[in-house]
């Protein structure tokens, strides 16, 4: 039946009372409403711009008085201070609005006049638009329908429709059931994410168990293995220093060796001239008969000999 496709939206089209200068909505402070004598409003804000400007324009102007160009219709206001009405009615109208929009109510722009009206004051023609009374909230939301592009405000509905025997329906409880629909299936897909977040989590849980149980079971094994490579490791670190004692005993025993070879080089001249003397006269009687000659009872054949000899 429906044979279009819109932005799916279940919301009216909202238009919040602003300031036309600076698009900002009316509050109560800041941007508090005020009325010029042009009847045009503006926010606080805008008005205290306006009277900088207005000083500037008209420089001999007394402190208690403003002169303000309206934004709008440029109609020039120049009054006391005091003067400048705050519009405590378009002040109760936000007020409202924020108290309708709490209980999901809003406010909604005509179609046709383009005039905004309280959601409760909106229809929808049966005949100028593809939904009557049997549509469902279901269709309108897998159609992607969004209502506020059908919205008619009710003295629209009677000049224009009525009279032509159009039929309507209230937009009110259909966007209400779309919402309620939308909001189901919001949590049906919350639901299903909810679900297969738990499972992932159920799975992460149990591969992180398995995990657990197998480190505890092989805990003792990696411990010996710990205690043996500690051991392995002392016993490298231990021989690392017995190499380096080794190392240091060897070369100075070499250097002792060194030190005799060439003490050895010095004294043999010595003891070769000494023998010379002590030898007897050719054809003569020994005139020293105290000194002979001193040789070792067994040749010395190598270092360790002479060592030991002469540590004797």
């Amino acid at each position: 039946m429906l044979g279009f496709k819109s932005c799916t939206s279940t919301a009216p089209r909202v238009r919040t009372p602003a300031c036309q200068v600076c698009l900002e909505p009316y509050d109560g402070k800041l941007h508090t409403p005020k009325i010029l004598q042009c009847a045009h409003t503006v926010c606080q804000s805008c008005m205290n711009a306006l009277e900088e400007q207005g000083r500037r324009r008209v420089p001999n102007l007394e402190q208690t008085m403003v002169s303000v160009s309206c934004p709008i219709c440029r109609t020039i206001t120049q009054t006391s201070r005091c003067c400048i009405r705050t519009n405590y009615q378009l002040i109760d109208v936000v007020e409202a609005y924020g108290i309708d929009a709490s209980h999901s109510v809003a406010f909604v722009s005509c179609t046709q006049c383009e005039m905004v009206y309280h959601e409760k004051d909106i229809n929808i023609c049966t005949k100028c638009t593809p939904i009557d009374a049997t549509t469902t909230a279901s269709e309108l939301l897998s159609r992607e329908v969004s209502l506020h592009q059908f919205a008619i405000c009710s003295t629209c509905i009677l000049n224009d429709h009525m009279n032509n025997g159009h039929g309507f329906i209230r937009m009110q409880p259909l966007r209400i059931e779309m919402q309620r629909e939308e909001n189901a299936r919001r949590i049906v897909a919350e639901q299903e994410k909810l679900a297969q977040v738990q499972l992932r989590f159920r799975e992460q849980l149990e591969q992180t168990m398995a995990k657990w149980l197998e480190f505890g079971g092989n805990h003792e094994a990696n411990m010996n293995l710990f205690r043996a490579a500690q051991t392995s490791f002392q016993q490298k670190v231990l021989y690392e220093k017995f190499s380096e004692e080794i190392s240091k005993k060897s070369a100075h025993i070499e250097k002792l060796l060194g030190h005799i070879q060439e003490w050895n080089r010095d004294m043999e001249p010595r003891g070769n001239a000494a023998m010379e003397e002590a030898e007897p006269n050719v054809g003569g009687a020994n005139q020293h008969p105290e000194i002979r000659q001193f040789r070792p009872a067994t040749p010395l054949n190598n270092q360790d000999d002479m060592v030991y000899y002469f540590e004797r």
